[in-house]
């Protein structure tokens, strides 16, 4: 009668030794292959966003819709309620009342899959389209360039490509997502989302990752990532800094009223 040779109490830990240093190997390219996914999925959801702004424009003689949540029937892209107080149904509801739904009529898309949990929105429209002109030119032009955007004929320099229409900014936005145009300061909180960047829907329709470059603009700003403070007023004083902020602005208003020095 054969007798079968059990494992020793070494070779059971060496094997158990093995396993935890591949798991300490895995688990962390596991986790990135995760928020991959969830940064695609955003990615995805504001490009279809962007889509369904453009079509409610070239249906409307080239108008877009108003980039503040509003009351309909005001053409605003969200109901104000969409972003205020109330249940999470009455929430939904309210959004299901704003221009972008005809257009664009899933709860899901509205909400990043990193999004702060119990919101139904968690993207922004920034103030430049459509929105509120805050501290641009009375002409409402640097150049050739038109700032405040009302239609979309008017990007052309720079074109749609590089002009913003939605913000990944993981919560509900009390309004749109305020930019300054003629100061060096940051008015709403950089977006710390999906890493040290966070996803843009352009007026094109196409969508992207934006790394902020800077580390004085991740270390600000990470502790206050989905907290809803706005209003920072936060001047850089890098000047890698100062260029997060000078390139974001531009790709707002499309030109900006300061120069880095």
């Amino acid at each position: 009668m054969c007798k079968r040779k059990a494992f020793t109490l070494i070779e059971l830990l060496v094997v158990i030794a093995v396993i935890a240093v591949l798991m300490s190997i895995l688990m962390p390219a596991l986790h990135r292959a995760r928020e991959q996914g969830k940064r695609i999925a955003c990615q995805s959801n504001l490009k279809q966003m962007s889509l369904a702004w453009i079509m409610y424009a070239q249906e409307n003689d080239g108008k877009i819709m108003k980039g503040v949540p509003g009351t309909a029937p005001d053409n605003c892209w969200g109901d104000a309620g969409s972003n205020t107080g109330g249940t999470e149904r009455t929430r939904q509801a309210a959004l299901m009342t704003g221009a972008l739904w005809p257009y664009c009529a899933n709860l899901k898309l509205y909400k990043c899959p990193t999004g702060r949990r119990g919101e139904v929105l968690t993207y922004s429209i920034p103030d430049s389209m459509n929105a509120t002109k805050q501290d641009t030119p009375a002409s409402n032009k640097n150049g050739s360039t038109i700032l405040f955007i009302t239609r979309l004929d008017q990007m052309h320099s720079p074109p749609p490509s590089e002009r913003l229409v939605f913000i990944d900014e993981g919560f509900t936005s009390t309004g749109c997502f305020s930019v300054h145009y003629a100061r060096s300061e940051w008015w709403d909180d950089a977006p710390i989302r999906h890493g040290d960047g966070t996803n843009f829907g352009f007026a094109d329709g196409h969508a992207g990752y934006h790394k902020w470059m800077a580390t004085e603009t991740v270390t600000y700003f990470r502790p206050r990532a989905n907290s809803r403070v706005t209003g920072s007023k936060f001047a850089p004083t890098t000047l890698e800094g100062k260029q997060d902020l000078y390139d974001f602005q531009k790709l707002a208003w499309g030109k900006v009223g300061w120069t880095i020095q």
